[in-house]
């Protein structure tokens, strides 16, 4: 196994918004900034995301990462197994803005900001990382991966992804079965 680089610990750190693009211009990926206003009160690592790298439009980094204004509240959305198996006060507090590799909704919890899993198969809802940060930094590594420069195997990676991205009450084989 090939240790991933990971240019950030977080947004907001000294140099980030270097780090980030410098990390970003080695795989080719075109930094863009966005201009937008958020009629949803949002932590300021999103906002600060959004207004330094929130017009990158890449299939290799953040593929599924809407843009603000396609954000939309979980039990104002499309997806019709989320009303058929979830209670309409479960999917209150969420927003969605990405979808994972199998389309379903990847959302951020307006409570604890944490990130947050709609499965259609299983049904089931899952926290999958602390916050944005882990998010972000989960993507970078998945940049590597997928442009050969990093290689795990399954144990290995959910143990990277313990020591490195880990947080209370995640399922990690969950998290590797639906974003690996």
């Amino acid at each position: 196994m090939s240790e991933p680089i990971i240019p950030i610990k977080k947004i907001g750190e000294e140099n980030w918004i270097e780090k980030l693009t410098d990390f970003l211009e080695e795989y080719d990926v075109e930094v863009e900034s966005l201009d937008f206003n958020f009629d949803i009160k949002l932590p300021k690592e999103i906002r600060d995301y959004y207004e330094n790298f929130g017009g990158i439009d890449s299939s290799d980094f953040m593929y599924n990462l809407y843009k603000p204004e396609k954000f939309v509240k979980l039990i104002e959305s499309d997806w019709s197994f989320l009303k058929e198996n979830f209670q309409d006060k479960e999917l209150e507090k969420f927003i969605v803005f990405s979808e994972s590799p199998s389309n379903d909704p990847v959302c951020l919890n307006l409570e604890d900001f944490s990130i947050h899993f709609f499965s259609h198969d299983p049904f089931k809802s899952l926290k999958i990382f602390e916050n944005f940060n882990q998010y972000l930094r989960y993507e970078i590594i998945e940049i590597q991966k997928l442009m050969g420069d990093v290689e795990f195997s399954k144990e290995e990676e959910i143990n990277f992804q313990k020591q490195n991205l880990n947080g209370i009450d995640i399922d990690f084989d969950f998290r590797y079965m639906k974003f690996c």
